[in-house]
């Protein structure tokens, strides 16, 4: 390099050098001095508004969210410390589900914001276990949305699980492993294709005081139902999960699920169609003096009797939407308009 050339080299990050240590700088300050506690404000609200049902109504979120501390973490990124997410309950007699987060990291590359697209990471630690998950979004354009997930679970608490202990209905205990790998083309749910698997390892339902309100009887109190290790799979395949095997068998409880979900834009629209096949065991019969009263009930209400087949199993197929609620009734029944129970949300 001659003189002369070293001469404008050096005046050219003389007076560009300036510029972009102080953009730096200034960038960096900002993202240090955000408000935070306006964002932990904001987000907050978000999960606690109300929510559009998708048939014109709204219907409160029935959540309530809590964070200690919020703040930046390795740039771009936030991590939340103390979090605490509520189910509230929904009907007399249930019990607030709480899920605690003990530290929730969220990372977004910041080349990929620039052209309007997010690619990041979620890492969780809590409820007894972590959360770790990728994602690709579009945050601007004609069709804005997720784009691909990948999600992995270790170890979770089932209990902490709110919409898992609001679909069954009762108190669970157990330790949960999921993976989930899901792409959205241009964003449409409805084109979504994917697979997931879980484990719900120990798995137990009930805590001898809670009660399941049975239609034309009452409420009655479940006796805890060793249910084993509950194992299945999902296919995801044009907006339809479909659910190859998910079951369980023990001393206690066999459980088979099949069926499928048609997943949709609007989640209130997600349309439900499973096939639930169970049977309490003769051990489960002699437990105690709860799971025998229980075992007397299956054999009296009619709706549960007409679903009984020769294997012994009952079989109840559950329609609906996420929005609208599920009814159960007699596998190969005509669908009555009131079904087996009052329509259940939370699926």
């Amino acid at each position: 390099m001659n003189e002369r050339t070293r001469e404008i080299a050096l005046k050219v990050l003389r007076y560009a050098g300036y510029p972009v240590f102080f953009l730096t700088f200034f960038v960096l300050f900002v993202y240090w001095t955000f408000p935070y506690d306006r964002l932990k404000e904001f987000i907050i609200h978000q999960v606690e508004a109300p929510r559009s049902t998708g048939a014109g109504t709204v219907a409160p979120s029935n959540m309530h969210l809590e964070i200690d501390e919020l703040g930046p973490t390795f740039f771009p990124g936030l991590t939340a410390r103390g979090v605490r997410v509520t189910w509230l309950p929904q009907a007399q007699g249930q019990r607030p589900i709480v899920a605690r987060i003990d530290r929730a990291t969220v990372h977004v590359g910041l080349i990929g914001l620039i052209f309007g697209r997010a690619n990041g990471d979620l890492s969780i630690e809590g409820m007894g276990g972590t959360v770790e998950s990728t994602f690709e979004a579009v945050i601007n354009g004609p069709r804005p949305g997720l784009r691909k997930l990948k999600l992995e679970t270790k170890g979770v608490r089932a209990n902490e699980v709110g919409p898992l202990v609001q679909a069954i209905g009762l108190p669970v205990q157990g330790r949960l492993d999921t993976t989930i790998e899901l792409e959205v083309p241009d964003g449409q749910i409805n084109r979504a294709s994917g697979r997931a698997s879980l484990t719900l390892a120990a798995l137990k339902i009930g805590d001898n005081v809670a009660q399941f309100q049975i239609p034309g009887f009452g409420g009655v109190t479940i006796a805890q139902i060793d249910a084993g290790t509950l194992a299945g799979a999902v296919t995801i395949r044009d907006g339809v999960a479909t659910i190859e095997r998910i079951g369980a068998r023990s001393r206690d409880l066999n459980l088979a699920l099949s069926g499928r979900v048609e997943l949709r834009a609007d989640p209130a629209q997600t349309g439900i169609n499973l096939l639930t096949r169970f049977q309490l065991t003769d051990e489960f019969r002699n437990k105690n003096e709860q799971s025998t009263r229980i075992m007397m009930v299956l054999d009296m209400v009619p709706d549960l009797r007409a679903a009984r087949g020769q294997d012994g199993m009952i079989a109840l197929r559950c329609r609906g939407t996420a929005g609208r609620g599920v009814r159960c009734n007699p596998e190969g029944a005509a669908e009555a308009p009131g079904g087996f129970g009052e329509p259940r949300r939370g699926f």
